[in-house]
């Protein structure tokens, strides 16, 4: 169940639909524009879900064995005793940050990774300690924060770096835009695994690369092309 009208709100439309198409042939069943008002579990270990139709306003009730409620992840900063060191956080437990990411009421502290405000990705928050330590011993430190690719492990998988159609379109931004599906690639129909596409995302003008996006088994080894093409300004 989803409130928004599209599952993965963050993808590139294109790829989105793709993987919607693909998770429902695997008999997945989603249900956008939903929000579950509340779960009455009955005897049997199983439940009764009383959901409402965001669009239309209207309530149903669904059963269902097993219910999991995923709706983001949260810095795991509780018992640190950061009141003690007057390091406040907001609502959600992040640390708030400035330059060089050391905390904005303490900056003889320093906050990376999870805590601070950004991806919750592991490569992420590896690439921060390492600059946050180069400055911390008077060296600069800096991460690119715009080519830190993004995957999602399903089959097929999905991975991206940069900006999706829809950001360039929002923020004006003009782009020159190519689409290889990877059906086009034979040993991929071979092995049938032929589902997805790659898209990709360049400027008119210095042909540097805007946002590149896969669909495809292996996207999540594939994406590491294209991070590194973007992250050292590369021409299509």
């Amino acid at each position: 169940m989803q409130r928004g009208d599209r599952i993965c709100q963050f993808l590139d439309p294109d790829v989105g639909k793709i993987f919607l198409e693909t998770l429902q042939k695997q008999g997945i069943n989603f249900l956008c524009n939903t929000e579950i008002k509340d779960a009455v579990v009955t005897k049997n270990k199983g439940m009764w879900l009383n959901l409402k139709d965001r669009l239309s306003g209207s309530n149903y009730v669904e059963q269902s064995d097993v219910l999991l409620v995923s709706i983001g992840r949260s810095p795991n900063t509780k018992g640190l005793n950061l009141e003690a060191a007057g390091v406040p956080t907001d609502r959600r437990g992040t640390i708030q940050t400035k330059d060089f990411w050391r905390c904005e009421e303490q900056p003889h502290i320093y906050a990376v990774g999870d805590c601070a405000p950004g991806t919750m990705l592991v490569h992420k928050a590896e690439m921060e300690a390492i600059a946050a330590v180069d400055c911390i011993v008077g060296k600069p430190g800096k991460v690119n924060y715009d080519c830190i690719p993004g995957v999602i492990y399903t089959s097929p998988e999905v991975a991206w770096v940069g900006q999706s159609e829809e950001d360039l379109i929002k923020n004006n931004i003009p782009y020159n835009k190519g689409i290889f599906h990877i059906n086009k690639n034979l040993r991929a129909r071979i092995t049938h695994e032929d589902k997805g596409l790659v898209k990709v995302m360049t400027c008119p003008t210095t042909h540097k690369f805007l946002g590149i996006w896969i669909i495809s088994n292996n996207a999540g080894e594939m994406i590491a092309e294209g991070a590194a093409a973007y992250h050292n300004g590369h021409t299509v």
